[in-house]
């Protein structure tokens, strides 16, 4: 995911009119800790195993995932993943072609897909997972933005207003021991004094007297948790991304496992079709699972959720004893 194939994307749009320019997300360092955390997730929400063991794995799940393909093919190396652009057209308007370049490999490989070559993917347009990861992203360095500067707004501040500077400059010295913990601060009695003991040339304020009514930076962390959800529902992860209710029944939580597994089992589907089609053509092993998808298939899910006991209300529970 570099930067420079980022900002290529970007300056593409801008030019095209993709989106307006007043609310792009904020290409920062906070937006890219947050890419890495994102992708660190994704990453283990995907798990393939029995692999060779000369397989880099990291790098054919980073690419596979974040840009939405490898070539899989045989090699002066043996049969590896390697990364490579697509070409050519068949009768549904799909590429039909593989070309790999190497720095390791003199000459250039092509290869015909399905043919003598497999292409892993997760999605029928070859297309990965960076954009959802970038638009999280964005959404989670937004919070963590709204954070900061609310908890600078609400800093607890005095004001101290004084009408000669003499005065000011004992204020200061006289509030600068007292924030340093000294238990006791003497001055001289003398005009500067004065001033600080009287009200005409000298008084006290808060830059904020209601800190608590502006404080919202605990609501923003609600928000950033619900995104954060989102996030893991769009890959399968299995949680109760709901908000919590007095009354939450059985087909409100099923509603909710359905649309996690529902948004992931096309990439599954896709992707373990072509892994079934490399172990047949190459010999492989390979074996794909998605470790935090909660179930088999969405049939099943009914009957993992039906037995949820329904919750019931206190009250009415205390009226049914005061009947008896």
């Amino acid at each position: 995911m570099s930067k420079s194939a980022y900002s290529f994307t970007e300056g593409f749009k801008q030019l095209f009119g993709a989106n307006p320019t007043v609310v792009n997300g904020q290409n920062t360092e906070l937006t890219e800790f947050y890419v890495q955390q994102l992708t660190d997730k994704m990453l283990s929400a995907f798990k393939i195993t029995d692999y060779p063991e000369d397989w880099d794995i990291d790098f054919l799940k980073r690419e596979l995932l974040i840009n939405g393909k490898i070539i899989i093919t045989d090699s002066v190396f043996g049969v590896q993943p390697l990364k490579g652009s697509l070409t050519g057209i068949n009768l549904s308007n799909r590429p039909n072609r593989a070309i790999i370049t190497n720095p390791l490999i003199s000459d250039s490989i092509e290869r015909i897909i399905n043919i003598d070559c497999v292409v892993l993917k997760i999605r029928g347009d070859y297309t990965g997972l960076e954009n959802l990861i970038r638009i999280y992203a964005y959404k989670l360095a937004a919070c963590d933005g709204s954070i900061d500067t609310n908890l600078l707004n609400t800093r607890w501040a005095h004001i101290f207003y004084s009408d000669s500077k003499q005065a000011a400059e004992s204020a200061k010295l006289v509030y600068d021991q007292i924030s340093q913990g000294n238990p006791a601060v003497f001055v001289k009695r003398d005009r500067s004094a004065a001033d600080l003991a009287t009200a005409t040339s000298f008084s006290h304020d808060y830059f904020n007297n209601n800190v608590k009514q502006m404080f919202i930076a605990d609501d923003v962390q609600l928000v950033k948790s619900k995104i954060m959800k989102d996030f893991l529902s769009e890959l399968g992860y299995n949680n109760a991304n709901t908000d919590k209710k007095e009354r939450l029944i059985t087909d409100e939580v099923n509603s909710n496992l359905q649309e996690c597994v529902g948004s992931v089992l096309d990439m599954r589907d896709t992707l373990m079709e072509e892994i079934e089609r490399a172990n047949s053509m190459f010999g492989l092993n390979l074996q794909f699972t998605m470790p935090f998808l909660n179930a088999n298939e969405t049939d099943d899910m009914s009957d993992e959720t039906a037995e949820l006991p329904e919750e019931t209300d206190e009250n009415e529970e205390r009226e049914d004893k005061d009947n008896a």
